[in-house]
Order: structure tokens, then sequence, then C-alpha cells
């Protein structure tokens, strides 16, 4: 049992590694060949925290990414926003795993205006890594900061980083938690079509390109596309918008792994 656990805790990071973007959530955003950077919404509690400052709601979201076809790898999120002081508070929670093996996170998150093109956002994150069997659970706290600028009105850069500081997991091996920078460009092309590509390190890993496209094909539904490096990763996906209801799919393929869907669903209290 316990060779059979071990296997399991180097098996599942590896593949969850290798799968690239482990914590990009939201189905428009995993179209979009995994964009974080520059894009809004809800999600952005997961990534940009600046970006949560961009028409504030009371809004409340969930997702799911069964990844490779495979329960035991699925990752669950969810996520849920008030607009505050020029901006919004969001709390998050996700879930990637198994009953034997999981990773599990907590969030707090903040992002706000400062004049009309700047924003600013943070985030506080509580972890936890559980393996069942004689292993004590691992803990960490990590924080992130972003940044978000509207550098004219079709284009808009973002920024931000995980981990800055290099936190560590508890227990006997003190895992270094890694860190993430991503900085990205969103381009508004015409009126419902817009464009995005940013560019993602992770510490430890060869620095990707994250490329995608959303189109407007009618006055509440979208399309979109993308495309992903490191490893090669093809994205694409729809979505429809009424206002207050969103509902987003999306499928990812990977050069190696496989085929991953992914669904959100979002509710805005307040009509946008």
């Amino acid at each position: 049992m316990k060779v059979r656990l071990t296997f399991a805790a180097f098996l599942f990071p590896l593949m969850l590694l290798a799968s690239g973007d482990p914590l990009v959530t939201g189905a428009r955003n995993s179209a979009m060949g995994f964009s974080t950077a520059a894009l809004p919404g809800l999600w952005s509690a997961f990534a940009n925290r600046a970006a949560l400052a961009e028409n504030p709601s009371l809004e409340v979201g969930f997702y799911y990414d069964n990844r490779f076809m495979t329960r035991e790898m699925a990752l669950k999120t969810a996520a849920f926003s008030i607009p505050a002081w020029q901006g919004a508070f969001a709390v998050s929670y996700s879930h990637f795993g198994f009953d034997q093996y999981n990773d599990q996170s907590v969030g707090l998150s903040f992002g706000r205006n400062f004049g009309p093109k700047v924003q600013v956002g943070l985030g506080f994150n509580y972890l936890v890594n559980t393996l069942a069997g004689d292993y004590d659970k691992r803990t960490g706290f990590t924080f992130s900061a972003g940044l978000r600028v509207k550098l004219s009105r079709a284009w808009t850069l973002g920024a931000y980083v995980d981990n800055p500081s290099s936190q560590k997991m508890s227990g006997l091996s003190e895992e270094t938690i890694p860190s993430r920078m991503s900085t990205g460009l969103l381009w508004n092309v015409a009126d419902g079509w817009l464009a995005t590509a940013e560019v993602v390190k992770v510490t430890g890993y060869a620095t990707e390109i994250h490329l995608g496209a959303e189109y407007r094909l009618i006055r509440q539904v979208y399309v979109r596309g993308g495309v992903a490096t490191g490893p090669a990763r093809y994205t694409f996906g729809a979505g429809l918008n009424t206002g207050r209801l969103r509902i987003d799919l999306s499928s990812s393929v990977h050069s190696v792994l496989g085929y991953s869907p992914q669904i959100s669903l979002q509710w805005r209290f307040s009509k946008q």
C-alpha cells in the first residue's frame, strides 16, 4: 500500500505540471490558450488579481476540468466576488486529485482601480497537500501581486507573479512551491473580437507562450480558440453570456496526454 501511495505522490504532481497551467480556471480562459494575464473576470481570483477591479460585481462561479478524461485528476474550483472600495474582493477554493492524493487551496484576493487606467491586485493562498496512509499533511502559504494597465482603448497590459518569495511547504521535505510569472496583452481588435498573447514562466520549467482569440458569433454567443507551448496544447470552446448567467465550455488537447473537457458556470446577482 505504501509503495502504491508513494508512486501516486510522484505521479500525480508530475502529470499535473506536464499538463500545463494547473491553476488556470474558467472555461473562457482555458479555451483561449490558457490566457490569464490581461483577461478580466471572476477567475482572476486564481491569476491576475488586479483584473478583479474590471466591472466588479456580486458574482459566484464554479469550474470543472476533467483532465485527460481521468476522474482522479479532475480540477474543481469555486469563486465568489463582492464589489468594494473601487474594486472587488474575492474568495476562492480549488481541489485537485482524489481521496488518496489531493492538493487544495483557499484564497482571498482584492483588486482595485487607481484611476481610469491602472488596476492593482493582491492575493493570499493557504495550500494543503494530502497523501493517504502514514503521511502527514503538508501546508503552505503564498501571496500574489498583479498589475493591469489600459494602454489605449484597444490595448491592455497585464502582469502578475505568484509566490515571488519562494515559500515552502511544511513537512519533512520542505518542498519549495513553484513561483509563476506571467505578462500579456489583451487586444480589442474590433467590436466583438479580441485576442490575447502572453509569456509565462514557472520556476524550473521552460518559458511558455500562450495565444488566444474570442469572437462574438451572435449577440450572446461567443466562440474561442488558442494554443500554448511547453508542451503543445490546442484549445477551443464556446460561451453564452446573458448578462446574469454565463455558461462556458472548452476543451484542450495535450500533445502527449490527450483530451480534457472543461465547463464553468457563473451567476451575477446584478445584470451586466
